[in-house]
């Protein structure tokens, strides 16, 4: 994912700057973020919550039913 910035030069003309993001992943704290994710997400399948969720509309119709 790139970014990018706009500042004005000396004579008042835009000048875009182009950055690109690291990934999630690339930096140690994102790094640590990942594994914390990951780990929260383990737990939670484990316990029944199914990855990916249903679409909204599904679990209005499953609701409906009950």
């Amino acid at each position: 994912m790139s970014v990018t910035d706009l500042s004005m030069d000396k004579n008042g003309q835009p000048v875009a700057t182009k950055q690109t993001q690291p990934a999630p992943g690339a930096t140690a704290e994102g790094h640590e973020q990942l594994q914390e994710f990951e780990q929260l997400r383990a737990l939670m399948m484990a316990k029944g919550v199914r990855f990916p969720a249903d679409p909204p509309a599904k679990v209005r119709e499953q609701i409906r039913q009950k």
